[in-house]
């Protein structure tokens, strides 16, 4: 048992020699940059860029974790290559600047060639969801953007998506309907 927890702990001192102090990926800085215009006060809680490496190393400190829903993280962050994350806290109020920060987000992601897959908009809250769309293949990136009232939360995901799908059927398909069950029940007026 103390071996176990030697290696894991060396494991984890080691990782955060290979996590770097932030998102080093232009894009996400440009995505950073189109959601504040400069006027804003911020507290940036979370800025974290972990490549291939460090994610091998977290994938590697879950293999001994017995918690179930770890194990099911460790099944995605197999097919994972990079994560850019950023929470950003806004001192005073943030709903006012949605709009036009989405704007600048959306021709951010368009001129990199990203599409969004879901945009939401609520009186407090918005969330888009974009993948790049350059190639003709299963998109292998993927960038979320949260602008609340007082919170921004930007993630970037670069990765083997159609793997990571695979994964979460097969780790939930106890949990989906039986479509041949429902197509061959009769529905009767």
């Amino acid at each position: 048992m103390k071996s176990k927890s030697f290696v894991v702990g060396a494991l984890a001192v080691l990782s955060f020699f290979f996590i770097g102090c932030g998102p080093k990926g232009s894009h996400f800085q440009e995505v950073r940059e189109a959601v504040f215009d400069g006027s804003e006060m911020l507290n940036t809680n979370v800025e974290l860029s972990l490549g291939i490496v460090p994610l091998w190393m977290v994938e590697t400190v879950a293999s001994f974790v017995d918690d179930p829903e770890v194990q099911e993280a460790r099944a995605y962050l197999d097919h994972l290559n990079r994560v850019d994350v950023g929470v950003y806290e806004v001192q005073g109020s943030f709903q006012s600047k949605h709009r036009a920060a989405a704007a600048r987000v959306k021709a951010s992601m368009q001129s990199h060639g990203f599409e969004p897959i879901v945009q939401i908009r609520e009186k407090r809250e918005t969330v888009g969801v974009y993948t790049s769309m350059l190639k003709d293949e299963f998109p292998e990136e993927l960038f979320v953007v949260v602008m609340t009232e007082h919170e921004v939360v930007l993630v970037r995901l670069q990765g083997r998506f159609d793997k990571v799908i695979k994964a979460a059927v097969r780790n939930h398909a106890h949990e989906l309907p039986d479509f041949n069950k429902l197509f061959k029940e009769e529905i009767v007026l």
